[in-house]
């Protein structure tokens, strides 16, 4: 009797190993609201949530995770496949925020970060020890143009150190548009200038606004000594909250977009080999892509 209650047990413990084990994997979409530790510092390192976060959607392959405080709303997402990384690096990430379920380009507030001309976006992916799929900014080869970077651990520390030094030299705006009483504070920034053509989503209505900002809308972007890249945001929520709306629950969108969104030079182009159609390589880099949910805003512990 004992060796057959035995056996019962050791088959519903294995049963339920799964399920355990599905429970400690993120979910495709983060259903939980997450009050903002204090003093949060926004540096691009997501050791301060010991690498654990809410949700990793696929679709983007993103981990991310969404948290509030009484004054902020804060998003930090993780990035550990390289060639999502160079698409990050090279068309930002746009969050797109609103309090109606309907999100809208022309009403809804939208923050796109990193801003990098495409030649520092592509300098500091190679420093970062990675390749870059396609076209550099100064040659015509269509091969993968990799670094001379050899994977060790040393090499790696002294490869994101070098990264994250091209990010903090050259990281100096980010853009955004629906936010009320915010005006470009950039000065001699010319549409016609060819810096200004080398930043993502050119065509769009977006204001430049410096990273050390008056808004207090924080931003970074940092590789990690693994060579995986997190994004933070931080930003106070009157920008998304004004005096008449009392919501407690946001709307999001957000997307990574298409590095050659714009037709950003140096990155779209053809192939079509013999006897074939032709088709547009590395289709994946040049598309955007983007996940949607809601967050409810979290109650002060």
């Amino acid at each position: 009797m004992k060796t057959i209650l035995f056996s019962i047990i050791c088959i519903l413990l294995l049963i339920s190993l799964p399920v355990l084990s599905n429970a400690q994997q993120p979910m495709e979409r983060q259903k939980v609201s997450v009050w903002l530790p204090d003093n949060v510092k926004i540096d691009g390192n997501s050791t301060k949530w010991d690498n654990h976060f809410k949700a990793y959607n696929h679709s983007t392959e993103l981990y991310y995770t969404i948290a509030n405080d009484d004054k902020d709303f804060y998003l930090i997402i993780h990035v550990a496949k390289n060639r999502i990384i160079e698409k990050v690096v090279e068309g930002g990430i746009s969050l797109m925020i609103d309090t109606k379920d309907k999100l809208n380009e022309k009403r809804s507030k939208i923050i796109l970060f990193p801003v990098l001309p495409l030649n520092i976006a592509k300098t500091a992916i190679i420093a970062a020890g990675k390749s870059l799929t396609g076209k550099s900014w100064d040659t015509n080869t269509d091969t993968d143009i990799s670094s001379s970077f050899k994977s060790n651990e040393k090499n790696q520390i002294v490869a994101t150190t070098k990264a994250n030094q091209i990010f903090t030299e050259n990281l100096k705006q980010i853009k955004v548009t629906g936010l009320e009483g915010v005006h470009d504070t950039l000065v001699n920034v010319n549409p016609r200038d060819i810096y200004f053509k080398t930043l993502p989503l050119r065509f769009h209505q977006f204001q430049l606004i410096p990273i050390n900002n008056i808004e207090n809308i924080k931003a970074a972007i940092s590789f990690d000594n693994r060579g995986e890249l997190t994004y933070e945001l931080k930003m106070p929520l009157k920008l998304i909250l004004n005096e008449k709306t009392k919501a407690d629950k946001l709307f999001y969108r957000v997307t990574i977009n298409g590095r050659g969104l714009d037709s950003r030079p140096g990155n779209v182009f053809s192939i079509n080999p013999p006897g074939t159609m032709p088709r547009m390589k590395n289709i994946d880099m040049e598309t955007s892509t983007d996940f949607s949910g809601e967050y409810t805003l979290a109650k002060a512990p």
